[in-house]
């Protein structure tokens, strides 16, 4: 998983309002992995699908103090939906 904060420092990824600043990178969520990552080759290299969403910063510092698996069962508990919502509150 990696995270891509939206400039320095992160600005709003919607509107002024918004919460969403930081953009996570990692294997898609709503279906297994070997389903999408493997078989898709372009000019002999494999492409590895990922899934793209925002996140706050809030949620960003969880990943690094507690690591990816902390971020994984916050968004689990919170029934993440992969539809995104410019008005989701943060999680934390």
């Amino acid at each position: 998983m990696h995270a891509i904060p939206n400039g320095t420092p992160p600005a709003p990824l919607f509107d002024e309002k918004s919460q969403l600043n930081t953009f996570i990178c990692m294997p898609p969520i709503f279906s297994p992995e070997d389903e999408l990552e493997t078989g898709l080759y372009i000019g002999g290299s494999e492409v590895r699908i990922l899934w793209i969403a925002p996140i706050t910063m809030a949620e960003c510092n969880l990943i690094i103090e507690k690591g990816a698996l902390a971020l994984m069962d916050l968004l689990d508990d919170n029934d993440f939906s992969p539809v995104i919502d410019g008005d989701r509150d943060s999680y934390i």
